[in-house]
């Protein structure tokens, strides 16, 4: 799944939450400020150092342990704090900067 626009959270404080297998690319500006819970999966960010919005970035699920990947396209450097709860993968030919 790709979404490009910009999801934002101007009614309330809205999180998203990646989980299962398959992969989510997020390319907009986003503003909304709950965070990012990556549970599973690939998350993609490919165009726009703002795509994860302005809260936390969860790395790997709290409880258990499934294979997470974070790929980047282009070079990205993420503002957003991490915590990152488990092993994971980094993919793509640029660096990743936090």
């Amino acid at each position: 799944m790709q979404i490009s626009g910009i999801i934002d959270d101007a009614l309330g404080n809205y999180a998203l939450t990646k989980n299962g297998a398959g992969a989510l690319t997020l390319s907009g500006a986003n503003t909304f400020t709950g965070g990012v819970k990556f549970e599973a999966g690939t998350l993609q960010i490919t165009t726009n150092n703002a795509a994860l919005g302005t809260g936390t970035l969860d790395i790997g699920a709290t409880t258990g342990s499934t294979a997470v990947t974070l790929d980047s396209l282009t070079a990205r450097s993420i503002t957003n704090a991490v915590n990152v709860n488990q092993d994971f993968t980094y993919t793509g030919t640029n660096s990743l900067a936090t």
